[in-house]
C-alpha cells in the first residue's frame, strides 16, 4: 500500500512496517528511498505531519498558527474519501 503525501513525500507499507519515504534522484532517474520505519500506519502519518511542521520556514506566531492550519488542512485531506463507494464501480 501506497499513500501518497506530496509530490516528494509518501507512506508505503511492507511485510514488517510503514515507511516515510522521499524522492531523490539516482543516476537511473527518480529513486523513492526510506527514511524512516513505524509499526503502525497512525505513527508513519504522524510523524510525517509533524516533520512537516518543524521544517515550516514560518516567523512569528501569525505565519506558524497559518502554517499549521495549511499542513492540517492537507492531512485531513488525505482522507476525504475514505470510506466512499468508488464512482467508476460496477
Amino acid at each position: 500500500m501506497i499513500i501518497p503525501i506530496d509530490d516528494k513525500t509518501r507512506i508505503r507499507g511492507t511485510e514488517r512496517c510503514w515507511q516515510i519515504e522521499t524522492l531523490g534522484k539516482s543516476k537511473d532517474g527518480p529513486l523513492w528511498k526510506p527514511t524512516a520505519y513505524f509499526s503502525t500506519f497512525g505513527k508513519a502519518l504522524h510523524e510525517a505531519a509533524q516533520r512537516e511542521i518543524r521544517t515550516v520556514p514560518a516567523i512569528g506566531f501569525n505565519q506558524a498558527i497559518t502554517a499549521l492550519n495549511h499542513v492540517t488542512e492537507k492531512y485531513a485531506r488525505l482522507f476525504d474519501d475514505v470510506g466512499e463507494f468508488p464512482k467508476d464501480a460496477k
